[in-house]
């Protein structure tokens, strides 16, 4: 009900699916697409040869663009809502899993559903609210998994976590193997069913990333390593610093100009002019004038960038570790304040505004922070950020490891808590050493996990505070009892 209430009174307000990715209106280019002409008639040779992004989104935009314009935002907006009403109700049964009672669950849950952010990226094609659905289905398989033993959950859990891992190239193999490590930890005794649940998955991946490896010789999903990393190791040098460390040879010529530039920066000076007849590895641009950043021509500019960004790294750590805090800082800042949905929000301005200081608790907003730190340097005040979220991100980080030892005899609690654990922290710290411009929507793709694991810490506290004081706790106890409080939506 909250959902289907909230989503129609948004819709009522104004705001509309933005399928402009697909339909290449002016300032609407995604960097992360391939030109959606070689979508519409070169879709799986084109993908194929897709250096610069793991492949399901842009598969994902190719099976849109061969529909009729109308059946297209169709399928797009239900499969978005969908995936929309998996975040709030994988809310509820994260939740519930861990113990949480089952108010409190639901309210946590109804909060998630009406979060502007959750609203607006539900009705953006980009693949943000797609990662965030598909961690909640893989925290929920997996507690499934660990729970019953049976296979299908297995695989729903290792198939999720692939499937994040070939949509997101913030999520890598490596991620991929901690999910399937904690599986093998929680069912040691039962470790051939964690290997065969995993295989499929695995194999799937392992053909992604070699095929990549032959054909780029890259050692990740993505080919822009090396130009991420520049925005914080080399944007923000000041440019007398950035001078010096040219002239002296510590960095080369290449680190004055800004990454993600056109085709033309690069090349014949940096780089040689690919030629080998495929069109989404040899077109400078697409066809609308944008830069086609699967250009062959930027594997080979991304990693001149890494070098001058590491050599940037060792010359001046200082520089890095305060841009390193200020991306910490625009991770804090509510996700809907992100560049491209600004225009999305101004139908809903003023719920944003109540939702984030009743919610977020943040005092003054900071539209584009991410934006304006790259390029103006100013990194978003403390009373830009969302409190809520440093608290919960906080508790998170900080508390659920001793929670899940605390729980350990609890296979099923210990393994969810550990996997939302992990996976915060490898995207907190991924994406904060590693960007400076994006890291609010960083955070959103986390969906509820950051959320589930802090509510978790709090009841447990809660309880154990009680437990001292020797008075009945206030809360249910840990169990069964709980969940089948949800067994409407349990199997």
């Amino acid at each position: 009900m909250v959902f289907t209430l909230s989503r129609v009174a948004v819709a009522a307000a104004g705001v509309r699916f933005d399928l402009r990715a697909i339909t290449t209106a002016s300032g609407a280019d995604q960097w992360q697409l391939l030109d959606t002409t070689l979508l519409r008639h070169d879709l799986l040779a084109s993908v194929w040869y897709l250096h610069s992004q793991p492949p399901l989104y842009n598969l994902y935009c190719g099976l849109l663009v061969h529909l009729p314009l109308g059946a297209a935002r169709v399928v797009a907006q239900t499969s978005f809502l969908a995936m929309g009403l998996v975040l709030g109700l994988g809310t509820f049964l994260l939740l519930v899993e861990l113990g949480v009672p089952a108010a409190w669950a639901w309210a946590l849950a109804a909060l998630v559903m009406v979060d502007p952010a959750a609203m607006l990226y539900e009705n953006w094609l980009f693949y943000a609210e797609p990662t965030a659905a598909g961690l909640v289905v893989t925290g929920w398989c997996l507690a499934r998994f660990l729970r019953s033993g049976q296979r299908r959950w297995g695989v729903g859990a290792f198939g999720a976590s692939a499937g994040v891992v070939l949509l997101n190239a913030t999520f890598q193999a490596v991620w991929f193997l901690a999910v399937v490590g904690i599986a093998l930890v929680s069912m040691r005794h039962r470790w051939r069913r964690v290997v065969a649940s995993a295989a499929l998955p695995a194999l799937a991946l392992g053909l992604w990333y070699g095929k990549d490896a032959a054909v780029f010789g890259t050692a990740t999903t993505s080919s822009w390593l090396g130009m991420n990393l520049a925005k914080p190791a080399l944007v923000r040098l000041p440019p007398g610093q950035l001078h010096q460390l040219v002239a002296d040879g510590t960095l080369d010529a290449l680190a004055q100009v800004k990454p993600f530039a056109p085709v033309a920066a690069y090349v014949p000076r940096f780089v040689p002019a690919p030629h080998t007849g495929i069109p989404a590895l040899d077109r400078p641009t697409k066809h609308d004038g944008q830069p086609n950043y699967d250009d062959l021509a930027y594997v080979a500019v991304s990693r001149r960038y890494l070098r001058d960004d590491l050599a940037a790294i060792r010359a001046r750590p200082g520089s890095y570790l305060k841009i390193t805090v200020e991306a910490a800082g625009v991770w804090l800042v509510p996700a809907e304040q992100y560049g491209p949905l600004s225009g999305a929000q101004r139908p809903i301005a003023g719920y944003v505004r109540l939702y984030d200081r009743a919610v977020d608790w943040q005092v003054h907003s900071a539209p584009a922070a991410g934006f304006v730190a790259l390029l103006g340097g100013f990194a978003p005040r403390i009373s830009q950020l969302s409190l809520q979220a440093l608290l919960v991100d906080a508790l998170a980080v900080l508390a659920a490891p001793v929670l899940a030892w605390r729980r350990r005899s609890d296979a099923v609690a210990a393994g969810l808590i550990l996997f939302a654990w992990l996976t915060t922290c490898y995207v907190v710290v991924v994406t904060t050493m590693v960007e400076l411009g994006e890291n609010n929507r960083f955070r959103f793709e986390l969906g509820p996990l950051p959320l589930v694991v802090a509510a978790a810490v709090v009841c447990a506290a809660v309880r154990a505070a009680a437990a001292r004081r020797g008075s009945r706790p206030s809360l249910p106890a840990d169990g069964p009892d709980l969940r089948r409080r949800a067994r409407v939506f349990v199997p």
